[in-house]
């Protein structure tokens, strides 16, 4: 019989031990654990990294990984192509609305097991790089928000100044660390929207986002 087998009543008996995964810590701050509460999370860095999904959006946002809707700020992300989808309303057609940006951490909150694993920091962010696509019609149904969808008729969201919040507004925080990260603020071209809408020139409801991404392993160093 081992020693372990004899350690009937050790807390380490329970203790879950791996040479590939890593375990990362989060606060009640950070998921639902209860006020002071802690979770703790194994997962394995080469299948899936946990990606921290950042944004700042000048209006109201239902936003999406892969046609679902995200319960955590941190979820665990498969390699390979997702898309991340966006219903903004209430925004600005005449000005910037809308910075994203998506971290992966260098390193796990508690020490990987396999330090030679860990992942560099890593993200995309909001970009004029004509991959965040949009459009102002009501898609048919929820294709729009997976990878095979065919979005060659959406237009793009161009550089668009993001107006900052007064001193005193919620939203002074979120946009300083977007702008950390360097996130660029989004929105529609400026086509003359005052002839076009006839004056309505403050809002549009809503637009559709959406930007396809590959997760790739780093090369090891």
């Amino acid at each position: 019989m081992s020693d372990r087998d004899l350690r009937l009543n050790s807390v380490s008996r329970y203790s879950k031990e791996s040479s590939r995964l890593v375990l990362e810590e989060h606060s009640h701050c950070e998921v639902p654990a209860g006020c002071g509460g802690v979770v703790l999370r194994w997962f394995n860095p080469l299948r899936a990294l946990p990606l921290e999904f950042r944004m700042y959006v000048k209006g109201d946002v239902k936003f999406a990984l892969d046609g679902n809707a995200i319960k955590s700020a941190r979820p665990l992300v498969d390699y390979g192509e997702h898309v991340v989808s966006f219903v903004v309303n209430r925004f600005k057609i005449t000005e910037g609305f809308f910075m994203f940006a998506a971290v992966v951490e260098s390193k796990a909150k508690a020490a990987p097991a396999l330090k030679d694993q860990s992942v560099s920091h890593n993200e995309f962010v909001s970009d004029a790089d004509g991959s965040w696509k949009y459009t102002l019609n009501a898609p048919r149904d929820d294709a729009w928000m997976t990878t095979g969808f065919d979005d060659r008729d959406w237009q793009t969201l161009v550089l668009r100044t993001v107006t900052k919040p007064s001193a005193k507004g919620t939203g002074a925080y979120q946009l300083e660390k977007m702008l950390e990260l360097g996130a660029k603020g989004l929105g529609l071209e400026d086509i003359g929207w005052t002839t076009k809408l006839f004056g309505k020139t403050r809002s549009s409801d809503p637009i559709w986002i959406r930007k396809v991404f590959n997760l790739t392993p780093r090369p090891e160093r």
